[in-house]
């Protein structure tokens, strides 16, 4: 019995993957990594099967081995943009920042005018604590696609830590406007005019995101640090226990779909 042609076992490999996509769009995961493994058995060396995988183990909480799928899927294409931004998606998750903000780089370069790919890598230096690499970035990535919102809202976070208070401003404003329920822009915007002395203002504003977003730490805790500045030690406390949190101003990345 003679073996298959390669060209046919390439066809049926591929012709499997569709099939887990098929499935996978439909919402049967199991069905669709039955596919995949059945793809990848027939065609190891097949990067769009690792890295559809890849990313069905990371939405079901398999980070190891979906990080193991992604670095093969790369191995075997290193101009992989899909499995470059995936993974960088993940590292960001597991917050490797180093290794998020190589990746991402790595997509910016292949695919430059991918907003997503430019606002990712801002966000990665921006969490990071590079904030002006994380500007400079941020700013190409709002060049290129003016409504995302996350690239807006860590420009103002960005700009907020290196003191550029208006520029903040703007940014958070412009968040506001793109999304007029961003409880993140508000409480921005709120902790901007705390530090210029506009403490109504910021009052306003604090309670503005929380009207959208009453279990926001950052927005609870700021309103409290300020409620104890103006004397308003009852309330303030309450809210500025919410410092013991662990959290961080969220810094999105930016979503992308993963079928191919």
């Amino acid at each position: 019995m003679t073996s298959p042609a390669p060209q046919t076992v390439k066809d049926e490999a591929r012709a499997l993957y569709h099939l887990g996509l098929k499935e996978k769009a439909e919402g049967r995961m199991e069905r669709a990594i039955e596919f995949f493994d059945a793809a990848l058995a027939a065609q190891p060396d097949f990067p769009e099967a690792l890295c559809s995988g890849g990313y069905i183990l990371q939405t079901t909480g398999h980070y190891e081995g979906a990080l193991a799928f992604y670095g093969r899927a790369i191995e075997l294409d290193p101009d992989y943009f899909d499995a470059l931004f995936n993974r960088g998606c993940l590292h960001f998750a597991l917050n490797r920042l180093d290794l998020a903000a190589s990746d991402f780089a790595r997509a910016a370069e292949l695919q430059p005018t991918d907003a997503g790919a430019q606002s990712n890598l801002g966000a990665a230096l921006y969490q990071g604590g590079r904030l002006t690499d994380a500007v400079d970035v941020l700013q190409k990535s709002l060049a290129l696609d003016p409504a995302l919102v996350e690239a807006e809202l860590n420009l103002g976070s960005a700009l907020r830590r290196l003191g550029r208070d208006d520029e903040a401003h703007e940014a958070f404003m412009r968040a506001a406007l793109l999304k007029p329920d961003c409880a993140e822009a508000y409480c921005g915007l709120g902790i901007v005019a705390r530090a210029r002395g506009e403490f109504k203002e910021a009052m306003d504003f604090y309670d503005c995101a929380l009207a959208f977003d009453p279990k926001l730490e950052e927005a609870l805790s700021s309103k409290g640090g300020l409620q104890l500045l103006l004397g308003q030690f009852e309330e303030g406390w309450e809210c500025y226990e919410n410092r013991w949190v662990d959290r961080h101003r969220p810094v999105p990345v930016s979503d992308r779909r993963f079928d191919l």
